[in-house]
């Protein structure tokens, strides 16, 4: 799992900028509940066509391989983090994930705090 961001000014990753492409309409209600309970600033882009309007890294959150991949090509800014939504034990689909670039994973069921903590290790690396 790479962490490796490229060091930006702090006013750049101020707020969390997080790209959601998940199949489930639920599954990224919930996630978004979560996001925006948490923070009071937070930019959410549901659109994959509007990725190609952004220079800056975001943290994208996808639940297929497919997607997974796309990402890298369609948003192929440096310092982009990819997590993957899995059912919790899926190893096949993790390893997958990993080999096409995601970054990470992030467990469904979702815990909020699982889910904060992984959306704040990347922005400390944007922070840092």
């Amino acid at each position: 799992m790479k962490t490796s961001v490229p060091s930006l000014p702090h006013e750049v990753m101020a707020f969390p900028r997080v790209a959601i492409f998940l199949s489930d309409s639920e599954m990224m209600a919930e996630l978004e509940t979560i996001l925006r309970s948490h923070y009071s600033s937070l930019m959410i882009v549901t659109d994959k066509a509007k990725l190609a309007e952004f220079a800056l890294p975001l943290i994208v959150l996808v639940d297929s391989i497919r997607d997974a991949a796309e990402i890298r090509a369609v948003h192929p800014v440096e310092g982009t983090q990819v997590l993957i939504v899995l059912e919790e034990g899926d190893s096949e689909i993790e390893a997958a994930a990993f080999d096409v670039g995601a970054d990470d994973c992030l467990a469904y069921p979702f815990d909020p705090a699982a889910v904060i903590g992984k959306i704040e290790k990347y922005l400390e690396a944007f922070r840092g």
